[in-house]
């Protein structure tokens, strides 16, 4: 287990396994489609981590993990990549399948990851409380229940954690909604158009500034909201702008791009950018991501983001 007297990201849950088809031709529904399969260590946390700690951060990922093949594979790419791991032995590793379309687009994705559903806040602070009193990021997802993430919010409201910083990421349309008790304590939001509607459950919200505005009109002391090759919008108190992504060369998957721009902007802000250049450092690891093969670029550092 690599380790670290003071992880300074701690991410709470999200290190599975990347199960990814890639079509040989645009799919055909109803039938038999070749291309091939491969199996990827991933997750939301991994993901990010795996993009904020070539940037100099250190990250440690938290929760529960299969004592399987799958989970072995998985704590071999943390332990390879410099990430802490402080992930606690369980059930069946979650796993995460996506098919991919020869232009890198999702045509669907299974995400079998009930392993997440099984976790409480009481043993989140059992078995990682020292790995948390040190954090000066908590960084949540939703793949964790509503309840969870609003008693492990409570636990940081009750004093412990003083000094962390939240961050959190929507995931998806249908589980966005999870942070909905928690936004005025959210202190980093990374989301998409229609997650943060999903979230907002609001249909007359139709452009991301508006989105953002009332995102944080709800509490939300800063954040950004993507829209695939759209302009992303961003805000910080007062400060807010929109940005133009960066057009990648090519598109080899969409799949973690988000999760780079997340972690890189977590590592800008730890070393003391201001929000708008670590969101463009961030954009500029998701381009990097989307040229990659898998979900991870290992070829980021601030030289590269300065492009």
């Amino acid at each position: 287990m690599n380790s670290s007297p003071n992880p300074i990201a701690v991410f709470i849950t999200g290190a599975h396994l990347d199960v990814v088809g890639r079509l040989n031709s645009a799919p055909i529904k109803g039938v038999s489609n070749p291309g091939r399969m491969e199996n990827v260590p991933g997750g939301i946390s991994l993901n990010m981590a795996s993009a904020a700690v070539q940037l100099n951060l250190d990250c440690a990922i938290i929760g529960p993990i299969g004592d399987d093949l799958a989970g072995a594979q998985v704590r071999s790419a943390i332990f390879e990549r410099g990430i802490i791991d402080a992930m606690v032995g369980g059930s069946k590793t979650g796993t995460y399948t996506s098919i991919l379309a020869p232009d890198g687009s999702l045509v669907i994705a299974i995400a079998d990851l009930g392993i997440y559903e099984k976790i409480t806040a009481p043993s989140i602070f059992d078995h990682h409380r020292d790995a948390l009193s040190n954090a000066s990021f908590w960084v949540l997802n939703t793949n964790v229940s509503a309840s969870v993430l609003a008693e492990i919010v409570g636990e940081k409201k009750d004093g412990f954690g003083a000094n962390a910083r939240i961050a959190a990421a929507t995931i998806s349309p249908a589980k966005a909604p999870r942070l909905a008790p928690i936004l005025n304590a959210i202190d980093v939001l990374f989301t998409n158009k229609l997650e943060a509607a999903s979230l907002l459950d609001r249909d007359d919200l139709e452009n991301n500034v508006d989105l953002g505005n009332a995102l944080q009109t709800l509490g939300v002391k800063s954040g950004t909201i993507s829209d695939g090759a759209g302009a992303l919008y961003w805000w910080c108190e007062e400060d807010h702008g929109t940005l133009s992504p960066p057009r990648p060369e090519k598109i080899a998957s969409v799949t973690g791009a988000g999760d780079a721009l997340a972690g890189s902007v977590l590592a800008g802000l730890a070393k003391g950018l201001d929000f708008e250049t670590a969101v463009k450092c961030g954009m500029m690891a998701a381009k990097l991501t989307l040229q990659s093969d898998g979900p991870v670029c290992l070829q980021l550092s601030w030289e590269s983001l300065a492009g």
